[in-house]
């Protein structure tokens, strides 16, 4: 944990890889605001994962990216 604010890419890494296994979408959720909130690592895997998701895994990015909407995020 002492990693996370380090701007470190294996902790970037780690989270991608996370987010690629998780099935649970409070967890996915968690782990796209991680990313998304890590500076510019976290924020061009987060592009880079929006980019070649689905388009139901497209409403998970949205809400990350719009704080008014983020409430409504685990109402899927």
């Amino acid at each position: 944990l002492m990693e996370l604010g380090t701007g470190n890419p294996k902790v970037v890494e780690f989270l991608k890889e996370k987010y690629t296994d998780s099935k649970d979408i409070n967890t996915s959720m968690t782990l796209l605001n991680a990313l998304y909130n890590y500076g510019p690592q976290g924020q061009a895997v987060f592009k880079q994962l929006e980019a070649c998701c689905d388009a139901k895994d497209k409403l998970q990015f949205k809400h990350i990216q719009d704080p008014l909407t983020n409430d409504r995020a685990y109402e899927l």
